[in-house]
């Protein structure tokens, strides 16, 4: 019973911990992975097609986008706080248990409070993680 209370701990750090808070935008000193980043031109990928790769071949698609930019386009199921009060968007994807999670730091509440449901939404993102082979964006921006 604890091994599984602790299994869940992990599981939802694992979700909420990448939360996009504005933490590391506060230095002006790229790393040196930045400045590769920097280069590559950005992916722009449809939140159906993420959720879809991800679907498809967990292993295939994190190596695919992660590391890039990414540009993400779907339409807004809902938008919801996490467990720091910093806000979630979940964006469309093949179903109610397959979705993108976009999570924003807390300087993009009153950007995030003025969205709807159904609303088609483009978001600019640094990281792609994944949870129950969902993928969750973090670092990001509308």
């Amino acid at each position: 019973m604890m091994a599984w209370i602790i299994g869940a701990i992990l599981l939802l750090l694992d979700i909420f911990g990448m939360s996009g808070t504005d933490d590391d935008e506060t230095s002006n000193t790229p790393r040196p992975s930045e400045a590769t980043e920097s280069a590559k031109p950005p992916v722009e990928v449809t939140s159906r097609q993420l959720a879809s790769d991800f679907d498809d071949n967990e292993v295939a698609a994190k190596p695919k986008y992660d590391g890039n930019t990414l540009i993400v386009r779907g339409t807004v199921q809902s938008i919801s706080l996490d467990f720091m009060d910093d806000p979630v968007v979940i964006l469309d994807g093949l179903n109610q248990f397959s979705n993108v999670h976009v999570s924003f730091g807390k300087s993009h509440v009153e950007q995030t409070s003025a969205l709807k449901k159904g609303q088609t939404l483009t978001v600019t993102c640094k990281e792609i993680g994944e949870a129950l082979g969902s993928p969750m964006l973090s670092k990001c921006e509308i």
